[in-house]
Order: C-alpha cells, then structure tokens, then sequence
C-alpha cells in the first residue's frame, strides 16, 4: 500500500471511529471501520468489527455492501466465502450492483457469485 493509500484509510478509520463514540451501535459506521481495518491490513480487527455490524445493522443494506467490500479486501478463500453467505439472503439488488463494482472482479468471476446472479434474476 502507498503512503498516500494508508494516510487515506487512516483518516477514514479515524472518521468512522468518531461516529461509532456517538453511538456505538451504529451498525453502518461500524461497517466502515472494519473496512477501514482490513484495507490497513488489521485483519482481526476487520473480521470483529464486521462481525459486529452485520449483528447490530438496521440498516442492512448498506453494511451488507461494506461487507462484502471488507471480506474481498481482506482477501481469502475463507473470506469469499463469507462475502458469499452475507449475500446468501441479500436483495437482488444489491447483488446486481455489486456485480457493477469494478473492486469487486474477483468476486463477480467467482462461479459461486455467478450462480447468486442467476439465482436472483440478474443479468
């Protein structure tokens, strides 16, 4: 990662931080921190952050993206898999825009994403 990359998840670690000290369960800002964590190579961080997110989301469309972006950046086949079962009940939707994401190539080529597609309709 370059240094202007890092000093920019930084900053956002830090912003999405100061949202979660107002109100711990905001389950969104709390989704960016792990995203935040995971593109700084925090991976347990991440993977317990997120965790706690998808648990305490109201808003969960939102935390389902961050989701899946944070489970691709941290990379993995455990991690795919996870992305793939936080989408296993998401609106279809969500998986058609993420399959515009162009961070997101390796996923959209992952025949178990493929399959979500055709299974929500998706072109």
């Amino acid at each position: 990662m370059d240094k202007e990359s890092e000093q920019a998840n930084l900053a956002g670690l830090e912003a999405a931080e100061a949202t979660l000290q107002v109100d711990p369960s905001f389950g969104y800002a709390r989704s960016f921190v792990a995203y935040f964590h995971a593109r700084l190579r925090h991976r347990q961080l991440a993977q317990t952050e997120i965790a706690q997110a998808l648990k305490s989301s109201t808003d969960g469309y939102d935390v389902l993206w961050m989701a899946v972006l944070t489970y691709e950046a941290l990379g993995g086949l455990d991690q795919r898999q996870a992305a793939l079962d936080a989408l296993s009940s998401a609106p279809a939707q969500l998986v058609w825009d993420l399959n515009r994401w162009p961070d997101l190539a390796g996923l959209q080529k992952d025949p178990r994403f493929v399959q979500l597609l055709v299974s929500n309709h998706v072109q």
